[in-house]
């Protein structure tokens, strides 16, 4: 997958433009810490060449790209650990995805809101 694209708008969030709704949605999570994350995942996820995961399921852009913005805010360890990834490698369409995004909205033992956003947005774009 790829973690760049030449995404046209300026609604950005977290290096995400999750209003784009048609393909790729990474713009500025760049450089060499965007390829190390993009690898990361790759590599978690189990993705060969045509970007399927070791069951034959394909994952789409915009759902590589959701966990890419989850990845960069909680970390390639926790994402590693989570029924998150379990459940997207076991069946990438899984409804019940959604409710694991939002499941990391706290902070110092907070619900913080600009997380609960993030993982909506998220979710929302996993989904588009």
């Amino acid at each position: 997958m790829s973690f760049l694209s030449g995404v046209n708008s300026l609604n950005y969030f977290f290096g995400v433009n999750l209003e784009n709704s048609r393909g790729s949605a990474l713009k500025s999570i760049t450089g060499s810490c965007g390829k190390i994350i993009s690898n990361n995942l790759s590599f978690a996820l189990g993705l060969d060449g045509n970007d399927r995961m070791p069951n034959g399921l394909p994952i789409t852009q915009h759902q590589f790209d959701a966990l890419l913005s989850f990845t960069y805010n909680v970390g390639t360890g926790n994402l590693a650990r989570s029924t998150l990834l379990r459940k997207v490698k076991a069946n990438p369409k899984d409804p019940s995805i959604r409710g694991e995004f939002s499941r990391w909205v706290y902070g110092g033992g907070k619900r913080l809101p600009g997380l609960v956003r993030r993982r909506k947005m998220e979710a929302d774009l996993y989904f588009s």
